[in-house]
Formats: structure tokens, C-alpha cells, sequence
């Protein structure tokens, strides 16, 4: 019986390990996103003067 009243607290700590996970990936996307049009910007800049 103790394991089964361990296991929703068990479940709720992987929703929450998941969750920082899925905001981890997100945050390094837009990360790379941002260096990537910082790139593309200095670039274009280059380009036209």
C-alpha cells in the first residue's frame, strides 16, 4: 500500500521535471533563433554599406 500513495507524487515530480525540460528546449530555441538573426543581421548590414 505505501507504494501506491508515493506513486501520484512521483508522477506530479516528472510532470514537473518534464515541464522545466520542454522550457529548457524552448528557451535554447529561441536562443539560437536570436543568434542566428543577429548573424543574418550583421550580414545584410555588411552587405550594404
Amino acid at each position: 500500500m505505501p507504494q501506491s500513495s508515493r506513486l501520484p507524487e512521483s508522477n506530479s515530480q516528472l510532470d514537473k521535471s518534464s515541464n522545466l525540460l520542454t522550457a529548457i528546449q524552448r528557451v535554447n530555441a529561441e536562443l539560437w533563433l536570436e543568434r542566428s538573426l543577429r548573424r543574418l543581421q550583421s550580414r545584410l548590414s555588411m552587405e550594404l554599406s
